[in-house]
């Protein structure tokens, strides 16, 4: 979901047979009751059938109200337009510089020509925008947090040019948090790191990935730079792969900030919405005096960052300050956020006020979601590996079921991967420290960790971790009212302690 009439883009293969796609999500019957049809006049003459739907990619208009109006095509249509319904259609062609007035406010707009649709004229986002750059969006008596977005812009990578789509992006881009600082230890030294050499296999991807950022505005060219930081590219959990900066020279000599992330306490509640952000780092400006310390080095030319982009040592402080600020009047009354993750929590007769108003908020800082991680209205969710309802919290079972695929450690680096996987769950696991104590004691200096392969108690320890997760229980929402109780223990290995309330069931 973008707010304040943005766009969402992605990059795709290029398939000549086929054109780009672009979402209307607005001209299905099914979803027609969420947007609102206003009074219009196109070239002077009224027009009735008019729907204004903030989830729509483009403008468009039928072929019965173009020749009603008496206006013609003026150039084809490069796009291929998805409907909410799936369905693919394609325009018959565009009409381009048509004079649109809605309660008085005209602007200057193109329009894709449909075949067959279910109103006459479709006003989406690129009016939105036009209406915003004409410092009118004040002046319109439409609730733009109503205008439910469905769709999303699949843009052409071969295209490098600024289309009109690309425009609206940017345009939504620009956010009203504030600036990421990057402050240096005293007595750091510039640090200029040679290129590495990017694989033939990805040269292709790693270029169109360093054009998009470009296009978009969230990286510029420069010539010379003290600070230099080489590229990696990383493959996704999708399969996908991902350009990244190597900052760890960088991070070595920059201040960190501790900042503190939330608890997740969100269970005991009727209803959840669960959101994403939309490249959250990316809404994240780099302060000016600070942006050449971001400078990397590809092939093709030497950048610096206009926004944050990953990689920074204090990025995720900086991104869970900001939302902080963002959702402060309502955290831990109806809202949980996570870094880029929030939750919207709260009764069922109660949500629906809360979710405006966490929608309120995010589009006055212009902030904007991924539909594709966005759950609304639902009873329960998954949220950071956890399992949040009404019940309680639980383990993530998906997650469980990789961890009991895992063999058993062959490396000290494969053992502090297994421990920081389990001990994320640790508050599930009974005794955590008590289990997980042959397997711990050989992270300590000097200890050999060949003899780890005949040692009895680490492989027991081992699969008894694992099966704890298995069998690992709900954790319920504390009720204040009652008393708590306290359960100790220790030996001479491990200490620990218990939180826990009567069930009067």
């Amino acid at each position: 979901m973008e707010l304040r009439a943005g766009l969402t883009t992605k990059q795709v293969k290029k398939k000549k047979e086929k054109s780009p796609d672009v979402g209307v999500g607005s001209m299905d019957a099914e979803i027609c009751d969420l947007a609102f049809k206003v009074e219009t006049r196109v070239h002077g003459r009224e027009v009735k059938d008019i729907l204004v739907n903030g989830g729509s990619a483009i403008n468009a208009m039928s072929e019965k109200l173009m020749k009603k109006l008496g206006l013609q095509l003026t150039r084809p249509s490069s796009i291929t337009v998805r409907m909410t319904n799936r369905q693919r259609v394609k325009p018959l062609g565009v009409i381009e510089k048509t004079y649109v007035s809605v309660m008085g406010i005209q602007v200057n707009m193109d329009f894709q020509v449909l075949k067959e649709s279910s109103y006459g004229m479709l006003l989406g986002r690129p009016w939105l925008v036009a209406v915003r750059d004409e410092g009118e969006e004040e002046h319109l008596e439409i609730n733009v947090m109503d205008l439910f977005p469905e769709a999303e812009v699949i843009k052409d990578p071969d295209k490098n040019d600024l289309s009109p789509e690309e425009i609206e992006r940017r345009l939504a881009a620009e956010v009203t948090l504030e600036q990421h600082k990057i402050e240096l230890e005293d007595g750091a030294k510039p640090i200029r790191q040679k290129q590495r050499r990017v694989s033939p296999s990805m040269a292709e991807m790693v270029k169109e990935e360093i054009n998009k950022l470009r296009v978009a505005g969230f990286i510029h060219e420069i010539e010379n730079s003290e600070w230099v930081s080489p590229i990696v590219v990383v493959r996704k959990k999708n399969g996908k792969l991902r350009v990244c900066i190597d900052y760890k020279k960088l991070n070595a000599v920059t201040k960190k900030d501790y900042y503190p992330l939330p608890f997740i306490e969100v269970s005991g509640h009727e209803w959840y919405n669960f959101g994403d952000g939309y490249n959250g780092y990316n809404q994240v400006k780099i302060a000016p005096e600070h942006q050449k310390l971001t400078t990397f080095t590809t092939p093709w030319g030497t950048f610096v960052f206009r926004v944050m982009p990953f990689g920074l040592c204090n990025a995720l402080s900086t991104f869970q300050w900001f939302m902080n600020k963002i959702f402060e009047p309502f955290i831990g009354v109806f809202v949980r956020d996570f870094i880029d993750d929030f939750c919207v929590y709260s009764s069922k007769a109660d949500h629906f006020d809360h979710l405006k108003k966490v929608l309120e908020m995010l589009d006055q800082t212009n902030a904007s979601l991924n539909p594709e991680k966005c759950i609304f209205g639902c009873e329960e969710g998954l949220l950071l590996g956890h399992i949040i309802s009404k019940d309680g919290i639980a383990v993530d079972l998906e997650k469980v079921k990789k961890i009991m695929e895992l063999p058993f450690p062959v490396t000290l680096t494969k053992l502090r991967q297994f421990l920081g996987i389990v001990g994320y769950y640790r508050r599930f696991i009974l005794a955590f420290s008590h289990k997980a104590h042959a397997l711990t004691s050989y992270l300590k200096k000097g200890k050999d960790y060949v003899v780890i392969f005949a040692d009895e108690d680490a492989l027991v320890a081992f699969e008894d971790l694992k099966k704890a997760l298995v069998s690992a229980p709900i954790l319920i929402k504390p009720d204040w009212s009652k008393p708590f109780i306290v359960y100790t223990d220790a030996s001479s290995i491990a200490l620990g302690s218990t939180l826990s309330q009567n069930d009067a069931e």
